[in-house]
This record gives C-alpha cells, structure tokens and sequence, in this order.
C-alpha cells in the first residue's frame, strides 16, 4: 500500500506536470448475456404429491451460460470520460450472424475489437492502448498519459510495456491481492455498471409476454449499461479516493485506515524492492522498463530541457499494435 500511494505521489509532485496529464484507469469484466432472477420469483403449484412450476423463466441456456469481457477505461477528465473507448471482446466463434450485425452497428466510442477468443491478451492490450493514445491525443493534443492498471499478466508483459513506451503512456501499477480497495474500477464502477445491465435487460423482459429476449438483445443491453455509466458519468472521483491522482487529501476511510501508518509519504521514486512488492512477485527487467520514462522527465527537469519535447517528440507512434 505504502509503495503505490508513494510511487503515485512522486509521480505527480516530482514527475508529471499534473495540469496536462491525463490518468486512466483499465480493467476488464465479464457481462452477462443475460441474468436470471432467483428462485424466489418462481411460484409452485401443489399436484397431488408434487410441486410443479406454474410460472416460471424462459431463459436460452446459450445466453445465461455465456459472458462477454468488456475493457473499460474511467479518467480524469470529465469531458474525455464521454470519448474514451470502451472495448467489447465477445468469443467470435460462438456468435451468430444476427450477434454479429448487431456488434458492428455499436456506436464509438463503443468498440467491438474482433478476433477474440472472450479474453484479453497481450495482442488485445496493445491495441487498447494505441486506441486510448489516439483518443485522448485528438482531443488533447500533446498531453501526458498516465496508465493505472493492476499486475495481471497480460497487462505487463513485456511487450506491452514496450508498446506503452513506444506511445509515451507511463505506468502506474495498482499492487497485487490490493485490486479489492486500491483499483477505482473495481470499487466505484463495476457494480453499478452491472446492476445498468441487469436493469436494462428487466425492461425489455417485462415488455415480452414470456419474459424471454431475442438472442442479439444482449448486445442492446450491453450498449446500454456502458453508455449509462462509463460514457455518460464522471469518475475523477474514483480515482482520487483510491489514491491514484497521487494525494492522500481525499482518500476513502478504508483506504486511510490502510495506509495511515505510513503518513506522510516521502518524495522520492520507488526502489526496485518496493516495485517488486507493488507487483507481488519478482519481474526481471521491469523495475527499469517502469521508471526509465518518468527517470528521464526528472533528468529533463533539473536539466531545464522541456518535458513535453523529451517525451513526446522522439518518434512517432505506431498505428498498429
């Protein structure tokens, strides 16, 4: 705990000029294609020596037994929350034609990345971050970007650490078995964007005669649910609760209750030692893959060379992960 709020910290007070960096936080879930009540809601009738269901769910199994992963990204700036891309990653093979229309017809900044398999891989991170780059460049031309997101193994492969070096994202990672209290995704916006889904798909049940949906309504609830809570809402907050803005001035009473005998922090970069314990094991070489960007702003600085010229301007980002 100690070793991320410190990392945070002196990545904004000692690194990033903090009024034109733009923080994200990534994660990924998985969204039901559609939520069963529970049995309470199925009444019974006596026959005989039996109980029979006399009104009871139509649900298609295909869709209670299948979920789709979706990559959502919450930031700091309320007006580039509503643009930035929220992926979708359903299983290609399992999806029929009409699934499929109706995945092509999402609107941005809904995405629905084809070709995957239900899950994100190193290859379905590096195109995230090239999308979230563009984004957020298009909008603030020239500004820093820094990625907040927990130790999961395709996060930091070593290849997708060294695309998010080649955009000029740096990295901020959220520590191991801390996801549950420290990750703004996990503690401000997944539930709610859960009960969205659930809530969208109650509607559209209610108005069918057998509470049933038609096998692509999923994808309309989907859309939904997103939109609701990560197109059209501001999590500037989320982040700022968890620690992950880099001050202890707004911390949540949990996160305080962890960290409180650590205050204050010291200003200074995390060690290799405090980077392994963010991370929860040992990771060669990635201690400096980590700090050799925000390493080379702090050189800048005390040199009187212009941040933005030393890391954004060296080469040009790929388009292509």
């Amino acid at each position: 705990m100690a070793a991320f709020l410190t990392w945070a910290q002196w990545l904004r007070e000692a690194v990033l000029p903090w009024d034109n960096t733009v923080v994200i936080n990534i994660d990924e879930t998985a969204m039901s294609r559609l939520v069963t009540g529970r049995r309470g809601n199925v009444a019974h009738i006596a026959q005989g020596s039996r109980a029979v269901p006399y009104v009871y769910e139509r649900a298609d199994t295909r869709l209670t037994h299948a979920h789709t992963t979706v990559v959502a990204a919450i930031c700091n700036d309320a007006t580039l929350q509503a643009t930035l891309p929220q992926i979708i990653l359903p299983r290609d093979q399992a999806l029929s034609r009409v699934e499929k229309e109706a995945l092509g017809g999402v609107a941005p900044p809904l995405t629905w990345l084809r070709g995957s398999a239900g899950w994100v891989s190193t290859r379905h991170m590096k195109t995230v971050l090239t999308m979230l780059r563009r984004s957020i460049h298009t909008m603030r031309p020239g500004c820093h970007i820094l990625l907040v997101m927990d130790a999961a193994s395709q996060h930091l492969a070593a290849d997708v650490v060294a695309h998010a070096a080649r955009l000029h994202i740096m990295i901020l990672v959220l520590p191991a078995r801390l996801t549950w209290l420290l990750q703004p995704l996990d503690t401000h916006v997944f539930a709610p964007l859960k009960r969205a889904l659930v809530a969208a798909q109650q509607a559209t049940r209610a108005e069918h005669a057998e509470g049933s949906l038609a096998p692509a309504e999923w994808v309309r609830h989907l859309d939904t649910a997103i939109r609701r809570v990560l197109v059209d809402r501001a999590w500037a907050h989320a982040l700022d609760a968890n620690g992950v803005l880099g001050s202890t001035a707004a911390l949540r009473t949990e996160v305080q209750a962890h960290a409180s005998g650590s205050l204050p922090l010291p200003l200074r970069p995390p060690t290799r030692k405090k980077i392994d314990l963010v991370l929860g094991r040992h990771r060669r070489g990635l201690h400096e893959a980590l700090l050799r960007a925000p390493l080379m702003l702090v050189s800048a600085r005390a040199g009187g060379v212009a941040p933005r010229l030393l890391v954004l301007c060296p080469c040009r980002p790929p388009t292509h992960p």
